[in-house]
């Protein structure tokens, strides 16, 4: 979830799903919604698949959207849920499994 400066219209959606261009190479989401705009910034959420150094910031900066904040709410199957910031939780069995299946492993 990335909270970012300014309203983000339509296009800007557009244009990361279907990819802007970045320093290292073209960089796209698989999704993109918007979940809430006020006057002066927009909540949206993202799925991405691909791990480069600060991604969604410099997606966000190349469509004129700079990043207020960033929230990782989901990696791979293991989701974030009702955690609360800085706390830790062990894996439930499933979910250890699951990363393993998606890693190949």
């Amino acid at each position: 979830m990335a909270t970012v400066i300014g309203i983000v219209e339509r296009d800007g959606l557009r244009a990361l799903r279907q990819g802007v261009e970045l320093e290292d190479g073209l960089a796209k989401c698989d999704t993109a919604r918007i979940v809430q705009s006020l006057s002066d910034r927009t909540m949206v959420e993202l799925v991405i698949h691909q791990g480069r150094n600060r991604i969604v910031r410099r997606m966000f900066d190349a469509i004129g959207h700079p990043v207020l904040a960033l929230v990782r709410t989901r990696v791979g199957p293991v989701s974030l849920g009702q955690q609360r910031p800085g706390a830790l939780r062990v894996l439930e069995g499933s979910e250890l499994h699951a990363l393993y299946t998606q890693a190949g492993l």
